[in-house]
Order: C-alpha cells, then sequence, then structure tokens
C-alpha cells in the first residue's frame, strides 16, 4: 500500500509537472506582452500624446522672415477615466480577472505565466475622486509641449509673462484648466499668469455643445454608426473576439462589450502610467489592436469629422478667430499679442482640423476599408493634448503662415509649401468666415431637421469644401 507521504509527494510532482505543462503550452503560443520592447501604443482617442509628437525642437527659421503671433488649439491631456467608465471598470473586470485566473488553472489560456501573473496582481487603480481629471502623465504632456515650442519659437513664447502679450483660454473642465495652467508653466516657470474666467460651453472652444441639429441628427443618431456597427458584426471583429476569449482560455466567445472593456482598460492604463506594463492590453495580439483602432477611427471620422458636412461646418469660429487675430497683425503689430493659447477637448479641435480640410480621405470611410492605407487617424488626429498650431510670419513679400499638427509642419490644402501667403488663406476661407452663422447652422427644426436627416445619410459624405 502507497504511504500517505508518498500520495502527498505524488500530488505534488504532479502539480509541479502540470504547472510546467500549461506554462511550457502558453509560452509555445505568444511572446510574453511584457517583455515585448516596443508594444503597439496607437491606442485611438486614448494615446497618449508622445506618440505621435515631433520631438525636433530646432528654432523654426524661414529666410527673410520673422514670426509675429502665434495660435494654438490644443485637447487637454491625458485623463483618467470618466464616472460612468469606472464604476463599470469595478464591477465587471474582477469579475473577467477571476475567471481568467480559472481558465489559466483548468489549463486552458494562452496567456504566458508572465502575463497571467500581472493579470493576477491587478488591481484598480482608478477611483471616481480621479474620474476626467488631468493626469500626472497629462501634466508632463503640456509641459514639455510648451518647451518645444518654445525653442522653436523663442521670440514669441519666450519669458516674461505679458498679460497683453500671452492670452490664455480654456473651457470649464478641470482637464482643461490644468492643461492651459501646465503649459502656461512650461512657458513660464512659477510665475503667475492670468486666466479668464471660464464659460460654460465657450462658443470659441465648444461651439458644438450649443449645436442642437448636430447633437440630435448626427451626435445622438444611431445612423451615424452605421459604419461603426457593421465593422463589429465583420470577419476581423469577430475573428478578434474569437482570439481574445481563446487566448484567455473561454469555451464560447465572449462579449464585444467585455472585450472592449478590457481594451479600455489597457488604453487607459497605458496613457496614465506609461512606464508600467498594463496587463489588460496582454490579451490583445497587434492585429487586435489595430481592429479597436479602426473600430474607433469610423465613429470620429463618421461623428466628428468628414463624415458629415456639419461636424466641420460649426468650426467656423476657430478659423474666424485665428484669421480675424493674424489679420489684426498687418495693421497695428505694435499693439497686437504674441500668442493666443486655447485649451478645450477633442471634439472641438478634431472638428477644427476638418474644418481646414487635412487629413482628408478621397472618399468616406467605410467599414470594408480596414487594412487599407487611410489619411484618417483616431490615434494621430485625436490623441491626448492633439493640437493644431497656427504660426503668423512677417516676410518681405508680406505675411506667411505655417501650421503644425502634433507639432509636425503640415500644409495647409490651396498652399504653395509649407509657409502659406496669408492673403490666400484669407481668400481660400471667405466663405467659412463669412457665412459662420451657428445659430442658423444649428437650429433644431422639425420637419426640416427630418429633411436634412434624410440628405445626411441618403447622400455619401464628400469632400470638405474650404
Amino acid at each position: 500500500m502507497e504511504s500517505p507521504l508518498m500520495g502527498l509527494l505524488g500530488v505534488a510532482v504532479a502539480a509541479l509537472l502540470y504547472h510546467a505543462c500549461v506554462t511550457a503550452q502558453a509560452g509555445a503560443h505568444e511572446q510574453c506582452y511584457a517583455e515585448v520592447p516596443e508594444p503597439y501604443d496607437h491606442l485611438a482617442t486614448k494615446t497618449p500624446y508622445y506618440v505621435v509628437q515631433n520631438n525636433n525642437d530646432s528654432e523654426e527659421v524661414f529666410p527673410g522672415c520673422r514670426p509675429a503671433q502665434f495660435w494654438l488649439t490644443a485637447r487637454h491631456g491625458t485623463r483618467y477615466p470618466g464616472d460612468d467608465d469606472i464604476i463599470h471598470m469595478d464591477r465587471r473586470l474582477p469579475l473577467l480577472q477571476q475567471h481568467i485566473l480559472r481558465n489559466y488553472a483548468a489549463g486552458r489560456s494562452k496567456l504566458c505565466a508572465l502575463d497571467l501573473d500581472n493579470i493576477r496582481e491587478w488591481h484598480q487603480a482608478f477611483d471616481r475622486s480621479m474620474e476626467n481629471q488631468l493626469t500626472e502623465s497629462g501634466e508632463h504632456e503640456l509641459f514639455h509641449m510648451a518647451k518645444r515650442f518654445q525653442k522653436r519659437f523663442p521670440t514669441l513664447l519666450g519669458a516674461p509673462y505679458d498679460p497683453d502679450k500671452h492670452k490664455f483660454l480654456t473651457t470649464t473642465k478641470q482637464r482643461a484648466m490644468q492643461s492651459g495652467r501646465w503649459f502656461a508653466r512650461g512657458l513660464f516657470g512659477d510665475q503667475p499668469v492670468i486666466f479668464p474666467k471660464p464659460k460654460t460651453n465657450d462658443p470659441l472652444l465648444q461651439f458644438y455643445k450649443t449645436c442642437d441639429k448636430w447633437r440630435e441628427l448626427i451626435d445622438d443618431s444611431e445612423d451615424s454608426r452605421r459604419e461603426r456597427y457593421a465593422f463589429q458584426n465583420s470577419s476581423h471583429m469577430l475573428s478578434t473576439i474569437s482570439g481574445v476569449s481563446d487566448r484567455l482560455g473561454f469555451v464560447g466567445n465572449m462579449s464585444y462589450a467585455d472585450v472592449r472593456l478590457m481594451y479600455d482598460i489597457c488604453r487607459y492604463d497605458k496613457s496614465a502610467f506609461p512606464d508600467r506594463v498594463s496587463p489588460w492590453c496582454a490579451v490583445f495580439t497587434e492585429l487586435d489592436m489595430k481592429v479597436f483602432e479602426f473600430d474607433n477611427d469610423l465613429e470620429y471620422y463618421w461623428v466628428d469629422s468628414y463624415g458629415n458636412r456639419l461636424n466641420y461646418e460649426q468650426a467656423c469660429p476657430k478659423v474666424k478667430d485665428f484669421i480675424d487675430k493674424f489679420s489684426a497683425v498687418g495693421s497695428s503689430p505694435e499693439r497686437q499679442p504674441l500668442a493666443h493659447l486655447y485649451f478645450s477637448h477633442l471634439g472641438g479641435v478634431l472638428k477644427f482640423i476638418t474644418r481646414l480640410g487635412i487629413f482628408n480621405e478621397s472618399r468616406p470611410l467605410r467599414s470594408g476599408d480596414f487594412g487599407t492605407a487611410r489619411a484618417f487617424s483616431s490615434s494621430y488626429l485625436s490623441a491626448f493634448a492633439s493640437n493644431v498650431a497656427l504660426v503668423l510670419f512677417e516676410c518681405g513679400d508680406g505675411y506667411h503662415v505655417s501650421a503644425y499638427v502634433q507639432e509636425h509642419p503640415t500644409r495647409l490644402p490651396g498652399c504653395p509649401g509649407q509657409l502659406c501667403p496669408l492673403e490666400r488663406l484669407v481668400s481660400q476661407y471667405r466663405d467659412v468666415v463669412d457665412g459662420c452663422d451657428l445659430t442658423t447652422m444649428c437650429a433644431s427644426g422639425g420637419w426640416l431637421a427630418t429633411m436634412w436627416k434624410t440628405l445626411v445619410w441618403g447622400l455619401p459624405a464628400l469632400s470638405v469644401l474650404v
């Protein structure tokens, strides 16, 4: 008869062999995410700014020209999740965590032991007191962005601060206000900077907040998400869900909602804590990440960008603002500010980028376009701290404008080169400026709104007219 001691020893040996077998099985499938030196980090609208920023901070010089005025509109830096997201994460992620660990114990998981250990050790890093607040990484994004811009344009953004020369404006949200203050700190250190009291639904920074027609017919409309919903039922998304489910050891497929939740916590972890490894990112392959990135592209293309004319037509106040500001410099340069610095949100910045006519597709972005080359990318255009800077230069032949998106030099449509004559821009955007009547443009109107909706979704989106 086998002794009790030998029996226990046999159980222990069997357990060790089983663990070694499972570990070898998991390791044979994929490299540990925790050991990937440069994991995929294009995370749609939650992309950390360092992914897209221009690190070349050399002074911007055009022979025969001098910088005359700096104009910037920027999204806030990285923020924590919103209240609803945090509550959902608190309720659902621990249950998924337990299920994943049970699958691993049953020998069904294909994650490597290191990634599984990271999931085992995971705990929620976000609480409701943080909701939508600027993160420490977001503070750094704006601080160092300011430093780089200052090196490129020292005569416009150099110390000392002058309240008559450096004009700041933010929305009422903490993440926007703090983004502005960290940008100011990057320029002027601890010198006190004046910020006007922000306006609720500021008509320049948050014009879309009071655009009833856009909210009703586009932002709150299922029709505006037809392409995204189609993609969520495509072979690409279904394959991604199946792959993630199999990788985590689920017998059947997980829901889109659960897989999307893991993608979201991966994104928030990676942007808020860039020096840490997010265990939830380990459940995705690079292809999976690209599938969810495109899922987001379809959302923001149709709701905030070229998918519908009203998305970008309502951004005309910002076009009018920079045209008016730059035009005023020519008439009385010594009396004009050196810089106008605006800090707001994704919706306003992306719509303005679209209104300028840059990064446009040759045809509407559709659910079947995954894997094809495309100009529109939510990871690039809507990253945290996404921004557009326009700089006015006084040259021997008049005033010219140079544009920068995510600090990268960007040629504006219809311009001969990086430097574009101000007169050409004034002419090019004249209809935008002269027709900037948001009251009429955004008025909600019963049967007229229904007719508009029919026209909007019954006709294919065309290229932006500027």
